[in-house]
C-alpha cells in the first residue's frame, strides 16, 4: 500500500474508533436511562396506587361511619342506597388498585438486575401480600357491619365496626404508608443512580478521549515503523545480497512501492541462486555419470574380460588338439566352458541391471506375490551350478506367505542371494530358503552352510555402497554388484536387509518385506461364511 494510503487509513481508522466507542457510551447510557424511566414511572404508578388504597379505604371508613351515626327511622331509604353504592364502588376501586400495585411490583421485580433491587422488591410484594390480607379482613367486617345494619342490629353493626374495622384499616394504613416510603426511597435512589450515572458517562467521555488520544499516537507510531521497518530490512538485505549470500531473502509485511522493490531484489537473487544451482546439479550428475562410465569400463575391460579368456582358450584346444584329449579331459574343459559362460551372463545380467537402476530406468510396479513360487523357480534356474558344487537347495518357504512387491526387481534379489550362497557353499553344502510371519511383515531367508564372515565384514556390507568382490569356494570370480543391486532393490520395495553369519558355519540373509495381507483376508472371509451357513 502506497504511503499516503496508509496515513489516511489511520486518520480513518482513528476517527471510525472515536466514533464506535462513542456510539456504544451513548447506547449505553439511553439504555440505562430508558431503564431508570420505566423504573421511576413504576414507583409513580405504586405510589399512585398506594394512594387510591388509603382514600378508598378512607372513603369506605368515613362512609360507614356516617350510616351508623343515623338513626334508621330518621334516614330515608334512598339515602342508605346511596351511601350502600358508595362502600361497594370504593370496595372495586380498592381492590383494582390493589391488583395494580401487585403488578407494577411484580414488573420492577423483573426487571430488576441487582441482587439488592431484587430484595427489595421481594420484600415490597411480601407487604403487599399482607395488605392484600388485611384488606381482605377489612372489606368481610365491612360487608358484615352492612348486613347487621341492614337488619336493624345497630348497635352490634358498630361494635364490630369499632373492634373489627377500625383496627384493620389502621393496620392497612400502616402497610401502606410503609409501601408508599419504601417507594419514595426507591425513586430517590432511581434519582441517584441517574446522578451517577451521568458522573461515569463525563469520567468514561474523558478517558475515551485520552485513550483516543493515546491511539492515535499508537497508530501513528504504527504507520512510521512500517514504513521505517521495511526500509532497514531492505538495505540489509541488499547488502547481504551484494556481499553473495544469496539465501538471504528481503521479506516484508509491507506493501505497496516498498515491496515492489524487495520482490524485485528477491526475484533477481532467486533467479541467480536457481541458475548457480542448475549448474551444481548438472556438475553432480556429470561426475556421477563419470563415476558409472568408470566402474562400467573397468568392469568390461577385467571383470568380463577372464571368462572369455577362459572361453577362447579352452575352445582353441579343442579345436587344434580335440583328438588328443579322451572324453572325460574334453568333458571337464566343456564344463569348465559352461561354467565361464555362465558367469559371463551372470555379470552381464547384473551388470546391466545395475546401470539401468543407476540411470533411473526401472520402475516398479507393485503387485501381490506368491513367495513360494517366486523361490521355486530360483531354484530351478540354479539347481545346475548347485549340482554342480553338489549341493541341496531346500525350499521351505509355505505357499500361504503373500509379500506385496515387484516381480522383477524381487526375482532378482532372490537370484543374486542365491548365487551368492552356492558361491561361498563348500561341496556337498545346503542351502535353505524359508519364510515367516513378523510383525506384519515377512522375512524371507537365504541360509548356507558356506564358509560365513565376521561381524566387521558384515557391517561394511550393509553400510558401505563400494564395489567388493571375493572369489568363491571354487575359485568363482564376480564383480560385487550383486549385493549393491539387493540393497537397492529392498529398499526400493520398501522392505530391508539383515546379514547374520558365523565363520566356517554359515550365513543367513533375511530380506524384510511387506506382507500382503488379501488372500487371508478372503480367507477369513469365506469361513465365516461358511461358519454364518452353517455349512
Amino acid at each position: 500500500m502506497e504511503i499516503w494510503k496508509r496515513i489516511l487509513l489511520g486518520f480513518i481508522s482513528v476517527v471510525a474508533i472515536m466514533a464506535l466507542i462513542d456510539y456504544y457510551a451513548l447506547h449505553n447510557n439511553k439504555k440505562v436511562i430508558r431503564k431508570i424511566d420505566a423504573l421511576e414511572h413504576s414507583k409513580r404508578l405504586e405510589l399512585s396506587e398506594s394512594s387510591k388504597i388509603e382514600l378508598s379505604l378512607q372513603l369506605i371508613t368515613y362512609t360507614l361511619l356516617r350510616l351508623f351515626q343515623e338513626q334508621s327511622g330518621n334516614l330515608p331509604t334512598s339515602d342508605q342506597a346511596i351511601y350502600k353504592t358508595r362502600v361497594r364502588e370504593n370496595t372495586v376501586v380498592l381492590h383494582n388498585a390493589l391488583k395494580k400495585l401487585k403488578e407494577a411490583t411484580t414488573n420492577d421485580l423483573e426487571r430488576s438486575e441487582k441482587p439488592e433491587h431484587k430484595q427489595q422488591e421481594q420484600e415490597e410484594l411480601l407487604l403487599i401480600d399482607s395488605l392484600n390480607t388485611i384488606i381482605n379482613q377489612f372489606s368481610l367486617s365491612a360487608n358484615q357491619s352492612m348486613r347487621l345494619y341492614e337488619l336493624h342490629r345497630y348497635n352490634q353493626a358498630r361494635h364490630l365496626f369499632r373492634s373489627q374495622t377500625e383496627p384493620t384499616l389502621l393496620i392497612a394504613q400502616g402497610l401502606i404508608q410503609h409501601l408508599k416510603e419504601d417507594a419514595q426511597h426507591e425513586v430517590r435512589t432511581v434519582i441517584k443512580e441517574l446522578d451517577q450515572n451521568v458522573e461515569r458517562a463525563v469520567k468514561a467521555g474523558i478517558t475515551l478521549t485520552v485513550l483516543s488520544i493515546l491511539l492515535s499516537l499508537a497508530i501513528g507510531l504504527y504507520i512510521a515503523r512500517s514504513i521505517s521497518t521495511p526500509l532497514k530490512k531492505l538495505i540489509q538485505g541488499t547488502e547481504a545480497i551484494r556481499q553473495g549470500d544469496l539465501d538471504t531473502e528481503v521479506s516484508l509485511d509491507a506493501k505497496g512501492e516498498l515491496l515492489v522493490l524487495a520482490e524485485s531484489f528477491n526475484s533477481m537473487a532467486q533467479e541467480l541462486k536457481t541458475k548457480i544451482a542448475a549448474i551444481n546439479s548438472l556438475n553432480e550428475e556429470l561426475a556421477e555419470s563419470n563415476k558409472t562410465k568408470d566402474t562400467f569400463m573397468s568392469i568390461i575391460s577385467h571383470d568380463l574380460k577372464n571368462p572369455f579368456n577362459s572361453i577362447l582358450g579352452f575352445m582353441n584346444l579343442l579345436k587344434v588338439r580335440y583328438d588328443e584329449y579322451n572324453d572325460a579331459d574334453r568333458k571337464r574343459m566343456i564344463e569348465t566352458v559352461n561354467t565361464s559362460a555362465t558367469g559371463f551372463y551372470e555379470m552381464l545380467e547384473n551388470l546391466l541391471t545395475w546401470s539401468r537402476a543407476q540411470s533411473g530406468k526401472i520402475f516398479l510396479r507393485k503387485e501381490p506375490i506368491q513367495l513360494n513360487s517366486i523361490v521355486a523357480t530360483s531354484i530351478e534356474s540354479f539347481s545346475s551350478n548347485a549340482h554342480q558344487k553338489e549341493i541341496v537347495l531346500l525350499n521351505k518357504v509355505a505357499s500361504e506367505h503373500f509379500v506385496f512387491a515387484d516381480k522383477h526387481t524381487l526375482t532378482v534379489i532372490i537370484n543374486n542371494l542365491l548365487n551368492n550362497a552356492i558361491k561361498f557353499t563348500p561341496p556337498e553344502g545346503n542351502i535353505i530358503l524359508s519364510a515367516e510371519k513378523e510383525d506384519g511383515s515377512i522375512v524371507l531367508c537365504v541360509k548356507d552352510s558356506g564358509i560365513g564372515m565376521e561381524q566387521e565384514r558384515i557391517d561394511q556390507l550393509l553400510q558401505s555402497n563400494d564395489l567388493r568382490s571375493t572369489p568363491g569356494t571354487n575359485n568363482e570370480k564376480g564383480t560385487g554388484l550383486g549385493l549393491l543391486i539387493v540393497k537397492d532393490f529392498i529398499k526400493k520395495n520398501g522392505g530391508q536387509l539383515k546379514i547374520q553369519s558365523t565363520p566356517q558355519v554359515g550365513s543367513s540373509f533375511m530380506v524384510i518385506l511387506p506382507e500382503h495381507f488379501q488372500e487371508k483376508k478372503k480367507t477369513e472371509q469365506k469361513l465365516l461364511f461358511i461358519a454364518e451357513k452353517g455349512i
